[in-house]
C-alpha cells in the first residue's frame, strides 16, 4: 500500500493526453485504468474521512479497508495477465524441457547398457519457422474389464507395444539396440534413457529413420526427445523438441490416453522434407494412434473415444516474444 501522499497531479498521470504514435495495446489501457483506480482509492481513502465512514459500515478498521482495497486492485491486474495468455501456455515444460547425452547415458549404465553417441537436437536450432503445438488425447469413459484396468497399467502396456498403436504405413517403432529392445517389452514405465527408433514410410519400401531419448520416466508418463545419432541410419530426427504420453484424470472421465508435444521441423528446404510435409505427417500418425488406442479399449469391454485434436502453430518469432521460451 502506497502511502498518503497522492496529489491531484498522481490522479491525471494515466488520463494525460497521449503522445502521437500508435495507439496504446488493450493490456496496457487496462493497466492504466487499474493504476488509475488504484491512485484514486488510495487518495480518497487516506485524504477524506470516507475511510473512517467506510471502515464502520464493513465492521472493519481503516489499515484493514486499505489492505482490501489493494488486494482486490492486484487480483483484477493478475486476471488480466491470464488472460492474455497465449493459448501454447500449457506447452511451457515441453518447450523448455533439455535432456543432455551424459545424463541419458548415466541413466543407460543403471542397467548396464552401452552408452549411445547422439546429440539432442534443441527446439531452438531449427529451422523451420513455425512451432508446432499439438494435443491428442482419447477420452476413457469406462476402463477395460480385460487386460489392464487401470490408467497406469494401460499406459505400460501401450508403451511397451506402442509400434502396436501406429498405422504401420505411416510409421513403426523399433530399439535401436537388442538391450533398448529388451528394456521397452518390460511393464512398468518407460526405461529412462532408452533409445527408440522410428521407421517412417517415405515412398515404397523406402523409409526414413528417426531416433529419440526416453528423457523421462514416470508412473503416469514418459517424454521422447529427437536426437541425432551418425550422419545416417539413423542419422537426424526430422523434429526437434519434446513430445510427451501419458494418463492423466480428467472431469467425468475415467481418465485420458494422451500425448503432446512442443516441437519444430529440423529442417524447411530442398534437401529436406518441408515443414508442412513433416506435420502432416506427425499428424496422420498421431491420429492413428487415437484411433487404435480407442479400439483396443472398447474390444476389451471398456468404453473410449477419439477427442477432436488440439493443435498451435505460432511462428517461433511470436513464441520468442512471448517469454514462454525461458531456458537459458
Amino acid at each position: 500500500m502506497r502511502a498518503c501522499t497522492q496529489s491531484s497531479s498522481d490522479l491525471l498521470r494515466c488520463g494525460s493526453p497521449r503522445r502521437a504514435g500508435p495507439p496504446p495495446s488493450a493490456s496496457r489501457e487496462v493497466d492504466c485504468c487499474l493504476g488509475r483506480m488504484s491512485i484514486i482509492f488510495d487518495t480518497i481513502l487516506c485524504q477524506s474521512n470516507l475511510t473512517r465512514l467506510l471502515a464502520g459500515g464493513l465492521g472493519m478498521d481503516r489499515r484493514t479497508l486499505l489492505a482490501a482495497t489493494s488486494a482486490g486492485i492486484a487480483m483484477a491486474r493478475s486476471r488480466d495477465v491470464q488472460a492474455q495468455s497465449p493459448p501454447w501456455a500449457p506447452w511451457k515444460d515441453l518447450l523448455n524441457a533439455l535432456p543432455t547425452a551424459p545424463a541419458m547415458n548415466a541413466a543407460r549404465a543403471t542397467r548396464s547398457r552401452s552408452p549411445v553417441g547422439m546429440a539432442v537436437q534443441r527446439i531452438e536450432d531449427a529451422k523451420g519457422p513455425h512451432v508446432n503445438f499439438d494435443l491428442y488425447t482419447v477420452d476413457i469413459r469406462r476402463m477395460p474389464t480385460q487386460g489392464p484396468n487401470t490408467g497406469p497399467d494401460l499406459l505400460a502396456h501401450i508403451r511397451s507395444r506402442l509400434s502396436d498403436f501406429f498405422d504401420p504405413a505411416v510409421s513403426t517403432l523399433g530399439a535401436h539396440t537388442p538391450g533398448d529392445d529388451e528394456d521397452w517389452k518390460r511393464g512398468g514405465p518407460a526405461p529412462l534413457g532408452s533409445v527408440m527408433v522410428f521407421r517412417i514410410g517415405v515412398l515404397g519400401p523406402i523409409h526414413e529413420q528417426a531416433a529419440v531419448v526416453t528423457s523421462v520416466s514416470e508412473a503416469r508418463r514418459w517424454i521422447f526427445t529427437p536426437v541425432t545419432i551418425g550422419t545416417s541410419s539413423p542419422g537426424e530426427h526430422p523434429v526437434s523438441g519434446n513430445r510427451e504420453f501419458g494418463f492423466r484424470p480428467a472431469a467425468s472421465l475415467q481418465g485420458q490416453i494422451y500425448t503432446r508435444a512442443a516441437d519444430r521441423a529440423l529442417d524447411d528446404g530442398v534437401l529436406a522434407p518441408s515443414e508442412q510435409t513433416v506435420f502432416n505427417g506427425a499428424d496422420t500418425l498421431w491420429r492413428s494412434f487415437q484411433s487404435r488406442v480407442a479400439t483396443y479399449v472398447n474390444q476389451r469391454g471398456g468404453e473410449a473415444v477419439v477427442a477432436t485434436p488440439t493443435i498451435h502453430r505460432p511462428q517461433w518469432a511470436t513464441v520468442r516474444a512471448s517469454g514462454l521460451f525461458d531456458r537459458a
